[in-house]
């Protein structure tokens, strides 16, 4: 059924859409949508151009009960990595990688190498940049992390301990000021998948990351980017070569990916 409605009809059911449960993007462009519907002149364009983008999110993520289901379950994972290797570097608290996190890290290398594939349940827009931009997270950054953490993990030390250990301070202040960005975006409040992720370790991680800062950073030159102990301020973390073979990783991942592990439940540990 193809209906179209006037503005304040349009705004009337973004309201009662919100009744359901929403990505964190779909759910900003209602509101988005929503405000701008009572600011006093308003342009009705403004609010057809918001109202196209909010359908056409809405019909990918509702496509099918299939779509939607990995869709949310990739968000709850992502959520659950990221605050799991956060709390690892911040917090020291243990991380092992999981079958699903050597599945995205394949995804990423195989998309970076510039090759492509036709299978939607292991395609790069469906597994990584619709799930992170639907969340709205820094893509390059989560992809970086994912990267780091297969390259860097072998002893638990983490990525950013390795930054340290490296005297990587330029790549060390950028990886902290993306951390505590993403730290904020992952604990915003009104996650429609809460109950299924760690809401409470926010305090603990932007508590370590001021730690890391003001330990490592305070003495770093703003001018020359140099630190009084010394060291490189050039030149990635994993620049020099994975750990893991590029090759391996992506076969265990994507055998992982279409074993049907992920319809168990989505209990796994990520």
């Amino acid at each position: 059924m193809n209906v179209t409605a006037p503005h304040t009809e349009r705004i009337r059911l973004l309201k009662v859409s919100l009744i359901h449960p929403q990505s964190p993007l779909l759910r900003k462009l209602i509101y988005d949508a929503i405000r701008l519907s009572e600011t006093p002149g308003y342009i009705e364009k403004d609010i057809d151009i918001l109202y196209d983008r909010i359908v056409a999110d809405w019909a990918r993520i509702h496509q099918s009960l299939i779509c939607k289901a990995y869709l949310f379950e990739d968000m709850v994972f992502f959520h659950r990595f990221l605050t799991a290797i956060l709390l690892m570097d911040y917090a020291k608290e243990p991380y092992t990688i999981s079958p699903w996190v050597l599945a995205q890290a394949g995804i990423v290398m195989l998309h970076r190498a510039g090759d492509s594939c036709d299978d939607d349940l292991v395609s790069y827009p469906n597994r990584i940049l619709f799930p992170l931009e639907q969340m709205m997270l820094n893509r390059d950054h989560v992809e970086n992390r994912l990267l780091a953490t297969i390259s860097e993990n072998s002893d638990n030390r983490g990525h950013v301990q390795s930054l340290i250990d490296k005297k990587n301070w330029s790549d060390l202040t950028t990886t902290i000021k993306n951390d505590r960005d993403l730290t904020i975006s992952l604990f915003r409040e009104e996650l429609f998948y809460q109950r299924a992720v760690n809401t409470t370790g926010r305090r603990k991680i932007l508590k370590g990351i001021d730690k890391v800062q003001a330990k490592y950073l305070a003495r770093l030159n703003p001018i020359t980017g140099t630190h009084s102990s010394g060291g490189s301020t050039k030149g990635s973390a994993y620049s020099g070569g994975f750990v893991w073979n590029m090759l391996t990783t992506v076969k265990i991942g994507l055998r992982w990916t279409n074993s049907g592990l992920r319809q168990k439940g989505g209990k796994k540990e990520l």
